[in-house]
């Protein structure tokens, strides 16, 4: 019986179109080796990204708390000129309560000054405090001997109190202001910072798949290398045994 010796690379001809037929891609130029490069650099430039995205993530949180620790001080100077506002409005209260008082304490004495007067002549005037006309009479002996000093220096205190409230309170309305300008460019820096988060997530993403797409070729590509060599070495085995049969 003879055999035929085109047999084997017949074998090796059947072979290889079964792992064509199994694996198309077989006929591509690119080998797995090429693909495995692409991979590398896809998975070095998705790295470069998840890192830049780590980066604005970390600059977002950053911008917003301070945006955040303005708004709280936008609160605070708020709640402090609510605060000065009705310690000036008490402090009005009773700067007119002690000018009530002041004016009461005048009327009084001017009615028993000019009933006095009326009585006793003009030479009152000139006995009464050395004083020259009736305000000055009033004005020396409210303070001197009806309040007392002590309590005009204290309405002057309480005037002074109110002038240095307001001061205040202007100086919190323009700190409010500062803030309120801050808030806004703080404000306009968190949206642009979450824009750019957002295209370095979008970047990302795309580079994941790019990634995984390739990753699979690759496995595709390295089965199919597979499938050639597991039939190469059968063509082999069988050639192999060819020989020996004809032997």
């Amino acid at each position: 019986m003879k055999f035929n010796r085109t047999l084997p690379a017949a074998l090796v001809s059947g072979s290889l179109a079964l792992a064509l037929a199994l694996f198309p891609s077989l006929a591509r130029a690119e080998t797995s080796a090429e693909i495995q490069a692409r991979v590398n650099e896809a998975y070095a430039q998705l790295q470069e990204y998840t890192m830049e995205l780590e980066l604005a993530n970390g600059e977002l949180q950053t911008v917003t708390a301070e945006l955040e620790e303005t708004r709280s001080q936008i609160a605070q100077t708020e709640e402090e000129i609510g605060q000065t506002e009705e310690e000036i409005e008490r402090t009005e209260e009773e700067i007119s309560r002690k000018e009530r008082e002041i004016a009461k304490g005048q009327q009084a004495i001017s009615d028993r000054l000019s009933d006095s007067y009326k009585h006793g002549g003009t030479s009152l005037l000139d006995v009464v405090l050395g004083s020259s006309d009736f305000d000055e009479l009033f004005s020396n002996l409210f303070y001197a001997n009806r309040i007392a000093d002590y309590d005009a220096e204290l309405v002057e205190q309480v005037k002074e109190d109110r002038e240095e409230l307001r001061q205040q309170q202007d100086a919190l309305e323009q700190q409010q202001e500062q803030l309120a300008e801050q808030e806004s460019a703080q404000s306009e820096l968190v949206a642009e910072q979450q824009a750019h988060v957002d295209d370095v997530n979008a970047r990302v993403a795309a580079q994941e798949s790019y990634y995984e797409e390739l990753d699979q070729d690759l496995k595709d590509k390295l089965a199919e290398e597979e499938a050639i060599r597991i039939a190469e070495e059968e063509a082999r085995r069988q050639q192999e045994l060819q020989q020996q049969q004809q032997g």
